[in-house]
């Protein structure tokens, strides 16, 4: 199982038990979810995912470079955040948490360690296939 299917799993498992016992309608489960990942994301790497940007995480990188393990583990956190965004309808900041975690995974490609890891080259992949893929309404919208 992938890591980023593990994260999916186990909150929402938890969601889903909470819900079930509060009544929570799924969009509330989604939210709630989400605002584990976040404080997972803050707690663990000190960073505010709301406002992480490309740049903004270049810096990070640049300064306090993540080990690959830690680097792994934000990555597929942000993945997550991503497809609970779209869920929730947000597509510009699921878009943005896509775009930040294929930056993790090129920046990984950069590391001696990682070179020519073949589950991660089909990880960006699948990646730059969901952002083209949520690029393209925004592109017919700017054409009109």
């Amino acid at each position: 199982m992938k890591n980023r299917d593990l994260i999916l799993l186990l909150v929402d498992k938890s969601i889903n038990a909470f819900g079930q016992v509060l009544g929570l309608s799924e969009a509330s489960k989604l939210k709630i979810a989400l605002t584990i990942i976040q404080s997972t994301v803050q707690d663990t790497f000190n960073i505010n995912s709301n406002y992480l940007s490309r740049e903004v995480l270049s810096d990070i990188l640049a300064k306090k470079p993540l080990d690959i393990e830690q680097a792994s583990l934000l990555t597929n956190l942000l993945w997550t955040e991503a497809e609970i965004l779209i869920k929730l309808n947000r597509p510009q900041y699921g878009l943005t948490q896509y775009e930040n975690a294929l930056q993790l995974l090129n920046w990984k490609t950069r590391q001696s360690v990682e070179m020519d890891h073949l589950e991660r080259k089909n990880k960006i992949r699948e990646l730059e296939a969901i952002i083209a893929k949520l690029k393209l309404p925004e592109e017919k919208n700017i054409s009109k």
